[in-house]
């Protein structure tokens, strides 16, 4: 399975509640990263300077603005957010937004795993609520809207993923770890992002 993890644009969601199992495992995945003191920092356009986040609170938001965490048959995914546009390209708040774990992929997941998954969809989640999405001028790619949910990812699972290994997760934090500039290359070249415009 590719390292893709990515926000498709879609106006119907498949998926369905996690079982007990699946529940389980979402559950503790949400209780680490809560207890967690991980943070990282981006750069923030609003502020023009660089800021330090809590992975605690950004997947505290999750359940803040009410998006529900699915279970489905992704392709080429590990994790998505679906969401809808406008005819203008920014976010349809009026339409339901999804959190979705691939079936597969979480059967075969640790808490850690889920937990790194979860901060990157959860920064997606944060994007599409404070307008991250909507700025096409300091975010015009998908490369730069997904290389935020990258760092946030590494950040998790750099500090929790206690000598476990994940080809997806480990690619993602060497990604991280080469630098913005190069980070975003390789989104293009090895992850598949789209580098023109949204």
């Amino acid at each position: 399975m590719s390292p893709t993890v990515f926000i498709p644009v879609s106006p119907t969601v498949t998926g369905q509640g996690p079982n007990a199992t699946q529940r389980a495992l979402i559950d503790a995945a949400r209780a680490l990263l809560l207890a967690s003191p991980v943070t990282f920092n981006l750069f923030d356009f609003s502020l023009g300077r660089v800021i330090t986040l809590s992975v605690a609170q950004i997947v505290n938001n999750i359940g803040r603005y009410g998006v529900p965490i699915l279970v489905g048959d992704l392709t080429d995914s590990l994790a998505a957010v679906f969401f809808s546009e406008n005819t203008d390209g920014t976010l349809d708040l009026a339409a339901p937004i999804r959190l979705v774990f691939d079936r597969t992929v979480l059967a075969a997941s640790t808490k850690e795993v889920v937990a790194a998954i979860l901060a990157h969809e959860g920064w997606h989640v944060n994007q599409l609520f404070n307008g991250i999405h909507n700025d096409r001028r300091n975010f015009p790619r998908v490369v730069d809207i997904e290389y935020e949910a990258f760092v946030a990812e590494a950040a998790v699972w750099n500090a929790i993923k206690d000598g476990q290994s994940n080809s997806a997760l480990d690619a993602g934090s060497v990604c991280v770890a080469s630098g913005e500039a190069r980070c975003k290359e390789l989104l293009a070249t090895d992850f598949h992002y789209p580098t023109g415009p949204r």
